[in-house]
């Protein structure tokens, strides 16, 4: 194994997957954490790639992180918690345990890696966090209630533990992409016009970018940008 790792929730489709290449391909170690296998055959019969079954609904199955987490010896930690749900409904009318559900992967999972991973923070170690936040952080979505708070939770945890780690070798980032091309419109059942969706790779290439120049946060393209601030 390699002393580079990156683990990656949501790993199987759209920005996750795009992670999962980009470190691949910057000879990291990649732990893919998802509830479905990658498609990806390149991926998939990579020697430093190794996909881990994890249903972040579930909280019985959050073993599983401690045990990825909490026996890492890498020296440099990348963490990507790109995993996320969203069902279209009232709040009215919406499943309890559909809310729970959305609550679990977005938040909770979020917030139990970041945990677990200042538990086995030294000064020896580089630790990253990459946070996949939404534009939907900056205002409510009406259908999509329950998914735009837990986006509006990530976005306020990000600032929040920028703050508190000054140090420069644990770090928090925070991407704002707006809609992307993966399968999460259609889990959701949102309707969308392709044309209008970001590309996966083009999100985590900027994402990169970012992060190398030093900075704490992205909102990916221009009119998520105005978007972004016309909301905030």
């Amino acid at each position: 194994m390699l002393d580079r790792i990156a683990i990656i929730t949501g790993s199987s489709s759209g920005i996750g997957q795009s992670f999962v290449r980009h470190y691949l391909n910057n000879k990291y170690s990649v732990i893919g954490i998802d509830i479905q296998s990658t498609n990806d055959d390149i991926v998939a019969q990579s020697e430093e790639f190794r996909y881990t079954y994890c249903d972040l609904a579930d909280v019985n199955s959050y073993e599983i992180l401690d045990d990825i987490i909490l026996g890492l010896t890498n020296k440099n930690i990348t963490m990507v918690n790109c995993a996320g749900i969203a069902f279209i409904a009232r709040i009215s009318e919406s499943k309890l345990i559909n809310n729970i559900s959305t609550l679990l992967v977005n938040c909770y999972a979020p917030l139990y890696t970041t945990t677990r991973l200042t538990e086995i923070y030294s000064k020896n170690r580089r630790i990253t966090i990459i946070n996949v936040s939404s534009t939907v952080a900056f205002s409510p979505i009406p259908l999509m209630a329950v998914y735009g708070a837990s986006k509006a939770f990530l976005h306020s945890l990000s600032l929040a533990m920028q703050h508190e780690n000054r140090d420069e070798r644990f770090d928090i980032f925070e991407l704002i992409p707006g809609g992307t091309e993966s399968n999460f419109q259609k889990s959701a059942g949102v309707k969308t016009k392709n044309d209008n969706l970001l590309s996966p790779d083009r999100v985590v290439e900027d994402c990169i970018k970012a992060i190398n120049r030093g900075k704490k946060h992205l909102v990916v393209g221009i009119k998520n940008k105005i978007l972004v601030m016309v909301m905030s």
